[in-house]
């Protein structure tokens, strides 16, 4: 469902996976990660502190049909983006949060490219 709503929204590479190993080998070249907290009985904290050990700078909203606050503390605690209860998803809520993350990654990699003149700038090439 939420795959024909991205790419009504113009979001054409979709990559959905049911288990860890999936997520894993889909990884690489990703912009944003939506992770459910469970996936196939396993655990969607643990996957999230795999992938942000993996890619810290990757953007992972956290979605969730638990209504327990410590899901929410523990995923933004372990580098989640952002955090979405099911109960109440709503889809223009999940594209501002994903334009959100969009943002923040074009300011890690103009940051980056800052970074990158510093280090020019202080081998003595200004």
């Amino acid at each position: 469902m939420l795959s024909l709503q991205f790419q009504n929204e113009g979001i054409h590479e979709v990559i959905s996976a049911s288990n860890e190993k999936e997520c894993f080998d889909n990884l690489d070249g990703c912009d944003i990660v939506l992770l459910d907290y469970y996936l196939n009985n396993e655990n969607g904290i643990d996957i999230l502190r795999k992938i942000k050990a993996k890619n810290p700078s990757i953007p992972v909203i956290f979605l969730s049909g638990q209504e327990y606050v410590n899901v929410a503390i523990r995923s933004l605690k372990y580098g989640a983006f952002d955090y979405l209860e099911k109960s109440k998803l709503n889809f223009n809520r999940i594209m501002d949060i994903i334009h959100a993350a969009i943002d923040y990654q074009e300011s890690l990699k103009q940051n980056g490219r800052l970074s990158k003149i510093k280090s020019f700038l202080t081998l003595g090439l200004n």
